[in-house]
């Protein structure tokens, strides 16, 4: 069986599956590239652990936009690497907030910084 996941709490997920029976030889999970691995880099579990027990069985695919030299991936860069705060700050404006209107910790905001890495 092979599961495709999407999540921001590998940790929680897979103690669940584990818990649930659904980790280990007959099971496969994917992770997508979204998926925060940081609980789990690095470091070793104890053997029969739910975690050590869902790390068999485990892949992660990444989405690449392309390689330089190609035109669409060539503008995408040129875009990308010349957002401007006021972009930034239409995407910020875009975030959920809180019913009370406050900021919700699970999303992040933009900051300049982001926006130049490629």
């Amino acid at each position: 069986r092979v599961f495709i996941a999407v999540t921001n709490d590998f940790s929680a997920l897979m103690k669940a599956a584990a818990e649930k029976g659904i980790v280990g030889a007959d099971y496969f999970w994917l992770f997508t590239d979204g998926t925060d691995l940081s609980d789990i880099d690095g470091k070793i579990y104890d053997e029969g652990s739910p975690l050590a027990r869902s790390l068999k069985g485990v892949g992660l695919i990444k989405a690449e936009p392309g390689t330089p030299g190609m035109k669409g991936y060539d503008k995408y860069v040129e875009v990308y690497n010349n957002v401007g705060l006021e972009e930034i700050s239409y995407f910020n404006s875009k975030l959920p907030v809180a019913p009370s209107g406050e900021s919700m910790d699970m999303y992040k905001n933009f900051t300049p910084s982001m926006f130049n890495s490629l």
